[in-house]
């Protein structure tokens, strides 16, 4: 199971792509990478423990729905305000360190567990760093 997030802004101008042909299935899932702010996935693994750091810097910014929402994918909107901010203070955390302190911090104590499924869910400063490039690229998402 994954966590799928697609970007909402208008800039984000999704090409009209019949499924059925292999071309324009190829060159839609090319323009979605090459296009900073139109989709980011992570699977669960990933995806919670980032979800649940975003929460922590961003407390004042979410409401308690959108927290609770982001650990389910059914096409929860977070606004292009909100996610601007998300971005914005993602990239102080990176600037600052304090996402290296985190991932350090994090992974020292999950030694301490012999739940080897807990032990399974993963958090490093790449994947924050590419979520903030989302974020500040995206123009609000869903998580689907």
């Amino acid at each position: 199971m994954g966590f799928d997030l697609n970007g909402v802004g208008e800039h984000l101008k999704r090409p009209n792509i019949n499924w059925d042909n292999d071309k324009q299935v190829q060159e839609y899932f090319k323009w979605e990478k090459e296009t900073p702010g139109a989709y980011f996935r992570n699977n669960s693994w990933w995806w919670r423990p980032l979800w649940q750091y975003v929460c922590l810097i961003a407390d004042d910014i979410l409401s308690d729905e959108q927290k609770k929402a982001g650990h389910y994918n059914d096409g929860m909107l977070i606004d292009e305000g909100t996610t601007k901010k998300i971005g914005e203070r993602l990239d102080i955390a990176l600037s600052s360190g304090d996402v290296k302190i985190y991932e350090s911090a994090r992974n020292s104590f999950m030694k301490y567990f012999k739940d080897k499924a807990f032990t399974s869910y993963y958090f490093n400063e790449d994947n924050v760093r590419k979520f903030k490039d989302f974020c500040l690229n995206s123009g609000g998402f869903t998580i689907d």
